[in-house]
C-alpha cells in the first residue's frame, strides 16, 4: 500500500495542515496527534471500492480521526447527506438529497430531512419533498421503522392536503 503525507510534523506525528493519501482516498485538512482533526476534505477514489454506490467526497469536520460534527458526504450516484456525523456515521438531524432527475421534460427532486442514527433514518419527526422541482409534494410527520408512522400532513402538488394517519413506505422511488 502506497502512503504519502505532505505537511507539518510534531513529535513524529502529523500536526496542523497537511495532505495525506493512499490508494483509496486523499485527505486535505488538519491533523492533531497524528489523526485527522478539524476541517478537512476527503476525496475518494471510487474505482478502488467494491461497492455499488461508493462515496466520492466528504467535506466537513473531523475529531480524533473520525468524521464528527457538520459535514457533507456525496456518493457516485449523486446522493448527498448533509449535516451531523458522529464517529463517522450519519447521526442526529440531517438531510438526504437524491440527485435531480429529468422526467417528461420536468426536473424532479426528492429530499428527506429528519433524524438519523447509524447511517439510516431513525425514529422521530421527518419531512419529505418529492416531485417536479417547481411544484412538488410535501410530507411532514413521524418516522419509525423505515416508514412514516403516526399523525402527519401531506400536501400534494395539485393543492390537495391531507392530515391524519397513513403510510409512505418507499423512500427509494
Amino acid at each position: 500500500m502506497n502512503l504519502a503525507y505532505n505537511g507539518m510534523f510534531s513529535n513524529d506525528e502529523c500536526t496542523g495542515f497537511g495532505v495525506w493519501e493512499n490508494e483509496k482516498l486523499r485527505y486535505e485538512g488538519y491533523f492533531k496527534n497524528g489523526k485527522r482533526d478539524g476541517e478537512g476534505v476527503e476525496i475518494f477514489r471510487s474505482d478502488k471500492y467494491d461497492m455499488k454506490n461508493p462515496p466520492i467526497k466528504f467535506v466537513g469536520n473531523f475529531k480524533n480521526g473520525e468524521r464528527e460534527g457538520f459535514g457533507v458526504k456525496e456518493f457516485k450516484n449523486g446522493l448527498k447527506y448533509e449535516d451531523n456525523f458522529f464517529k463517522g456515521k450519519w447521526e442526529g438531524q440531517g438531510k438526504l438529497v437524491w440527485p435531480k432527475k429529468e422526467k417528461f421534460g420536468e426536473v424532479n427532486i426528492k429530499v428527506f430531512s429528519g433524524n438519523f442514527k447509524n447511517d439510516k433514518p431513525s425514529e422521530g419527526k421527518g419531512s419529505l419533498i418529492w416531485g417536479p422541482e417547481n411544484n412538488y409534494n410535501s410530507y411532514e410527520g413521524e418516522f419509525k421503522n423505515d416508514i412514516f408512522n403516526g399523525n402527519r400532513k401531506l400536501k400534494k402538488n395539485d393543492g390537495e392536503e391531507y392530515e391524519g394517519n397513513f403510510y409512505i413506505t418507499d423512500l427509494e422511488n
